[in-house]
C-alpha cells in the first residue's frame, strides 16, 4: 500500500483547518442577556419573595438551556412569564422572527408552564427573560436598556381599551390569561340590530313582489 506523501498530508490539513475553525466558532445553545420585571422591584417584592423568584427564573432558564442545547438557528427570544395567586403561571414567547415564536416553540411553552411557580399574593407578577439562541441574530425584541417588549396579546388589551378608563397591570394580566383578546368586538345588541334590519328588508321585498307579480 502506497504511503501518502508528507506534502499531501500538509495540503489536506490546510484545507480542513478552516472548516474545523468554522465549526468551533459556530455558536450553539441558549444564553440569557438579562432579566426584567414588568412591575417595579419594590412592587414585585411586595407580592413575592425575590429569592423564590430568582430560583424560579433559574429553573425556567434551565428548561431553555436543555431545549436549545443543540440549536444552531440564531435568534433573540424573550420569554415572558406571569404568575398570579394560586401558583398559576402563563407563558408568552416574543421574537421578531416569523412565524410567531408561540407557534414554533409550542413544546417549549408547555415545558416552561410545567415549572412550579412560587407563591404570590395581592396580585400577579411578571418577568421577562431575554434569551439569546446560538449567539442571537442582532434583532432582540427588547433593546438593551429599554423596557421589556410586551407580547401582542398585552398590546391588544391596551389598544382595545385606549378610549375607556386606563387598564391596570393586574386587569391586563387577567384579561389575557385565558387566551388572545380579539382586537375588535361588537356588542350583541349590534348583531340583533343588524338581524332586525335584514328581517324587515326581506318582508318588504316579499310584500312588494306580492303586490306587483
Amino acid at each position: 500500500m502506497q504511503r501518502m506523501k508528507p506534502i499531501s498530508i500538509l495540503l489536506l490539513g490546510l484545507l480542513l483547518a478552516p472548516l474545523a475553525a468554522q465549526a468551533l466558532d459556530t455558536p450553539t445553545g441558549f444564553d440569557t442577556s438579562g432579566v426584567d420585571f414588568y412591575l417595579p422591584q419594590s412592587a414585585t417584592a411586595g407580592r413575592a419573595s425575590l429569592d423564590d423568584l430568582a430560583t424560579y427564573t433559574k429553573s425556567l432558564q434551565d428548561v431553555c438551556t436543555t431545549f436549545f442545547a443543540n440549536s444552531t438557528a440564531a435568534e433573540d427570544l424573550d420569554i415572558d412569564v406571569a404568575v398570579r395567586p394560586g401558583q398559576e403561571s402563563r407563558v408568552w414567547l416574543v421574537s421578531l422572527v416569523k412565524p410567531p415564536a408561540d407557534e414554533r416553540f409550542a413544546n417549549l411553552r408547555q415545558q416552561l408552564a410545567a415549572v412550579p411557580p412560587p407563591p404570590v399574593h395581592d396580585g400577579p407578577i411578571a418577568l421577562s427573560i431575554h434569551g439569546v439562541i446560538a449567539g442571537g441574530n442582532d434583532q432582540p425584541p427588547t433593546k438593551p436598556g429599554a423596557p421589556p417588549q410586551m407580547p401582542d396579546d398585552w398590546k391588544t388589551v391596551y389598544i382595545k381599551t385606549r378610549n375607556s378608563k386606563p387598564v391596570t397591570f393586574d386587569d391586563m394580566i387577567n384579561m389575557v390569561w385565558d387566551g388572545p383578546v380579539p382586537l375588535e368586538t361588537k356588542p350583541i345588541a349590534d348583531y340583533l340590530g343588524i338581524g332586525v334590519i335584514i328581517i324587515i328588508t326581506v318582508i318588504s321585498i316579499v310584500g312588494y313582489r306580492r303586490r306587483n307579480p
